[in-house]
């Protein structure tokens, strides 16, 4: 393994632990901190896409420099899609409206 590919590593590693503590400290704003994380990266994902779509559909030159960016910046929307799936796990959090506990007295 590289120099570099040791310090990401290393960097995940403390990025997860320090995302593992802030879970168990305070889920509420865990949560709605990963929430508003993922809707910035995904939205990056998405506009790259939409960029590389309009200049397929318009053609011309003026989209050849950032093609090569825009389609590794596109390839990671997988990865995006992936990082929402904690999102799964802290939804009675984000959204208390949601829970099973305020409807059920509404059922007869």
């Amino acid at each position: 393994m590289s120099g570099r590919a040791r310090g990401v590593t290393i960097a995940i590693v403390v990025a997860l632990g320090a995302c593992m503590l802030a879970a168990f400290t305070d889920r509420r704003a865990f949560f709605a901190a990963w929430l508003v994380s993922w809707l910035f990266l995904f939205g990056i994902s998405l506009a790259a896409m939409a960029l590389l779509y309009l200049h397929v559909l318009t053609g011309g030159e003026w989209g050849q420099v950032l093609r090569p960016s825009l389609h590794a910046i596109a390839r990671a929307l997988p990865v995006t899609a992936l990082l929402a799936l904690p999102l799964v796990f802290g939804l009675g959090d984000l959204f208390p409206w949601d829970g099973h506990q305020l409807v059920g007295g509404l059922q007869h």
